[in-house]
């Protein structure tokens, strides 16, 4: 709402538009809802060196108003499993547009900044288990790979998310099933203060842990197409003169790449 003022450019006494002011009304009576909420801070009754196996749970999301993420901690208490919010964070979209998997990208990059101020501040082990997850297939296609195949946007923010965690612990995980979404989609304060989703994590996670869902094969991008496209971006950035003709089925490889990275881009909660 904020930011949707300041780009309407509105002075400080100006009145709100009619139908802002039905926001920012609904907005102001959720926070007597906020006040009545609890929310339960303890992780576990032992100390963590009384905990059988504790693991790290990190989703993030993004949509073309906010991108944010989520941190839980599971805790298995004399066979007795607890999962419990630590903590979120949320960040408005940039002014300046930006493509949704980029958006996607930076939730990621928060989620890995996260996670690191999360181990340090809650004192835990130095080797404990940890999984993250994003709804988008295009980021886990870049954490996964060599960050210098990528532009400089992309490939500055892969590398530090290389750097804070392992692209093996990343897995891709469905946009219904993802916590994060909460943050990105925006929710009234009666729909998050009785959400069991919000403070418990995903419901059977350790099925979803177990059988992760990396996509179809039709969602995931082959090598061979990959190859195609450097050598269509290769062609496209020298002098016509000093590269070979390209292939037809070369031509058609990148041609499948784009409109799979487009229909990702623009349909992806339809393809989750």
């Amino acid at each position: 709402m904020f930011q949707d003022l300041w780009r309407m450019g509105l002075q400080w006494d100006y009145p709100l538009p009619y139908e802002l002011q039905n926001k920012m009304s609904a907005w102001a009576n959720g926070f007597s809802d906020i006040s009545k909420w609890k929310v339960p801070r303890c992780f576990s009754v032992y100390s963590w060196g009384g905990c059988s196996d504790m693991k790290l749970l990190c989703f993030s999301d993004a949509s073309e108003r906010a991108y944010g993420c989520c941190i839980y901690l599971e805790v298995d208490e004399k066979e007795c499993k607890k999962i419990s919010l630590v903590v979120s964070r949320a960040r408005v979209a940039p002014l300046k547009k930006i493509t949704l998997p980029r958006l996607e990208l930076l939730g990621a990059l928060l989620v890995a900044r996260l996670l690191s101020f999360v181990k340090n501040a809650l004192k835990l082990p130095f080797d404990i288990a940890y999984s993250c997850f994003t709804d988008s297939n295009i980021v886990l296609h870049w954490i996964k790979a060599d960050p210098q195949r990528w532009k400089q946007f992309v490939k500055n923010r892969v590398t530090e998310i290389q750097t804070l965690t392992s692209p093996s612990n990343w897995s891709h995980i469905s946009g219904k099933k993802n916590p994060a979404d909460l943050l990105t989609r925006g929710v009234s304060a009666n729909e998050l203060t009785n959400s069991v989703e919000w403070l418990q994590g995903v419901e059977n996670l350790e099925i979803m842990d177990s059988n992760t869902d990396n996509g179809s094969n039709d969602e995931r991008i082959s090598h061979e197409e990959e190859v195609h496209l450097e050598r269509v971006r290769s062609f496209s950035s020298k002098e016509l003169n000093t590269l070979p003709v390209l292939k037809s089925d070369e031509l058609k490889g990148a041609n499948v790449h784009v409109l799979k990275l487009v229909q990702r881009e623009s349909y992806h909660k339809e393809i989750d």
